[in-house]
C-alpha cells in the first residue's frame, strides 16, 4: 500500500509540474526540506492584496461605478500578521471595523435627479453595500487564514524542537540500557523497551515537521502571491 501511495504522489508531482514523470533521482532524500525563518517583525497584511478574491471582490465595487470605494478597496488595513499574538481580537476588530468604515464613508453616490432616480440610488446603493460587506469579509477571511497558517507552523516549530530534545534524551537512554545489559545489570527487554520508544518519538518527529511544511503551504495559499521572491530578495539585500 505503501508503495502504490509513493508512485501516486509522484504521479501527482509531474502534473503539478506539467511532466509526464519524474527521474527518481529528483526525490533522492531521507529528509524533509529546510525552510527559511519567518520574518521576525511579521508581513504585513497588504500582500494579502494578490489573492484572487480579494482582487475580484474589490473588481465588483468598481463594476458599479463606486470609484472612490474602489480605489480605496486596494488598501488594506495596516497590520501585520504574526504568530505571536502582537495585538488582542479586541483591537484587530477595531481596527478592521474603522478601515471599512472609512471605505464606506468614501461611496460616490450617483447625482440624483429628482424623483425619477430616486428608487435607483436605493437600489444601486443597496448592491454596493452587499459588496462592500462581501469586500471586508472576504478581507477578513484572507486575514484569518494567513494567521492560523502562521499559528499552527509557529506550534509545530516548537513541537519539533521540543521533540528533538526528546529524541536526544531517548538516544543517550538507550545507550545507558545497553551499558547495563552489557554488564549484567539488566535484561535486554530494557534495551529493546528503549529503542521502541526512540522510534516512537522519531515517528512523532516526522510528522510535526510534516504538518510545519504543510502550514507554509497553507500560508503561500493564504497569501495568493509571489511574497516570497521579494522577502528574500530583501534579505540577500540586507
Amino acid at each position: 500500500p505503501l508503495g502504490s501511495r509513493e508512485e501516486n504522489l509522484k504521479r501527482q508531482l509531474a502534473l503539478l509540474l506539467g511532466r509526464a514523470s519524474l527521474a527518481d533521482d529528483r526525490l533522492a532524500a531521507d529528509r524533509f526540506p529546510e525552510l527559511p525563518e519567518m520574518p521576525e517583525v511579521g508581513l504585513p497584511v497588504d500582500l494579502l492584496a494578490t489573492r484572487p478574491d480579494i482582487r475580484a471582490a474589490g473588481l465588483r465595487l468598481q463594476a458599479n461605478r463606486w470609484d472612490v470605494a474602489a480605489a480605496r478597496a486596494d488598501r488594506l488595513p495596516a497590520l501585520r500578521l504574526t504568530a505571536s499574538a502582537a495585538y488582542s481580537s479586541e483591537q484587530f476588530s477595531s481596527l478592521f471595523d474603522n478601515w471599512l468604515r472609512n471605505l464606506a464613508a468614501n461611496l460616490v453616490l450617483p447625482v440624483v435627479d429628482g424623483e425619477r432616480r430616486k428608487n435607483e440610488v436605493k437600489r444601486a446603493t443597496a448592491i454596493v453595500d452587499e459588496r462592500l460587506a462581501a469586500y471586508g469579509r472576504t478581507v477578513f477571511t484572507a486575514i484569518r487564514e494567513t494567521e492560523d497558517a502562521l499559528t499552527e507552523e509557529k506550534a509545530q516549530r516548537d513541537t519539533s524542537a521540543t521533540l528533538k530534545r526528546q529524541l536526544d534524551l531517548s538516544e543517550r537512554t538507550i545507550r545507558e540500557a545497553r551499558r547495563r545489559y552489557l554488564n549484567g545489570n539488566s535484561d535486554f527487554l530494557n534495551v529493546l523497551r528503549e529503542e521502541l520508544n526512540s522510534l516512537q518519538v522519531r515517528q512523532d518527529l516526522i510528522i510535526a515537521e510534516e504538518q510545519m511544511l504543510r502550514a507554509r503551504v497553507r500560508l503561500h495559499e493564504a497569501l495568493g502571491g509571489t511574497w516570497t521572491d521579494t522577502l528574500l530578495a530583501a534579505k540577500s539585500t540586507n
